[in-house]
C-alpha cells in the first residue's frame, strides 16, 4: 500500500505497481479505480502552548489565512504577532482546510510553507514557535504539546463530527485496480472490520456508517485531484 497526496499513489494502483493507494482526497473518475471509502478522518486548527486563546470563528480563521488578522491582540489575545505555518500547498490537508474551513477562499499571508508533508514537522514547529498556527490530523495534534482551537464553538472530535457541527474533516480512501488483488481484499477487509472500526476513535477518525447521511454528504466528494 502507498499513502500519497498526489496523483503518483493512484498512478502507481492504476498500473498494479501497488496493490492499494491511500489517500484523504477523492480521485477523480479519469483514473479508473474502484473506492473504497474507509472513515472520516478528522484535522485540527492548532497554536502555540502559549496562546490563550481556546476557539476561533470561520471568519476570524479566514481573516487570519488572508493577511487581514496579524496580532493576537486583534483577537482578544496576547500582543504577538501571528506566525503562520503551512503545509505544501499541494497536500491533501491543504485543499481540505481550504475547502472545508476557508469555504474555498485562498490563502493569501506571509507563511513558512514546508516542503514536504510532514504533519508531525508541522506540529513540533509551531509548538517551538510563540505566536503560530497551523493546522494538522487531530491524532498528532493530541500527542503533541500544541493548543487545539475550535472552529466556530465546536471542538475537534467525533462528537462533534457526529453532531454535524465540526466541518474540518475529510474521508479516508482506499483505491483498487479493479476489485483488488487477493491481498488487497483482505486487508480491505481487516481495515473495514468492527474489531478495527472501534480503534478508529484514537486516531481521530469515525466509520462512516455512524455518519448521518446529511452529514456524509456535506463532505462528498470533496476535493479531487
Amino acid at each position: 500500500m502507498l499513502g500519497g497526496d498526489g496523483s503518483r499513489a493512484l498512478n502507481l494502483a492504476q498500473h498494479g505497481r501497488v496493490d492499494i493507494a491511500d489517500s484523504d482526497l477523492t480521485a477523480q473518475p479519469a483514473h479508473q479505480l474502484t473506492d473504497h471509502p474507509l472513515a472520516a478522518l478528522l484535522y485540527s486548527l492548532i497554536v502555540s502552548p502559549d496562546n490563550a486563546l481556546t476557539g476561533l470563528s470561520s471568519a476570524q480563521i479566514q481573516a487570519i489565512f488572508q493577511g487581514q488578522i496579524t496580532n493576537w491582540a486583534q483577537l482578544g489575545g496576547q500582543n504577538e504577532a501571528i506566525t503562520v505555518i503551512l503545509p505544501p500547498p499541494s497536500s491533501a490537508i491543504f485543499a481540505i482546510f481550504r475547502a472545508f474551513v476557508l469555504h474555498g477562499a485562498p490563502l493569501q499571508v506571509n507563511a513558512i510553507v514546508f516542503r514536504k508533508d510532514q504533519p508531525s514537522q508541522v506540529a513540533q514547529l509551531v509548538s517551538q514557535t510563540p505566536g503560530a498556527i497551523s493546522f494538522v490530523p487531530l491524532a498528532m495534534a493530541m500527542s503533541a504539546p500544541v493548543q487545539m482551537l475550535a472552529i466556530d464553538g465546536a471542538p475537534a472530535s467525533t462528537q462533534t463530527l457526529l453532531d454535524g457541527t465540526y466541518a474540518f474533516w475529510s474521508i479516508e480512501h482506499l483505491y483498487t485496480l479493479g476489485v483488488g488483488t487477493a491481498q488487497a481484499q483482505s486487508y480491505i477487509q481487516f481495515a473495514t472490520s468492527s474489531q478495527e472500526m472501534n480503534l478508529l476513535s484514537r486516531f481521530g477518525a469515525a466509520p462512516l456508517n455512524t455518519l448521518d447521511p446529511a452529514i456524509l454528504q456535506s463532505h462528498v466528494p470533496g476535493p479531487q485531484f
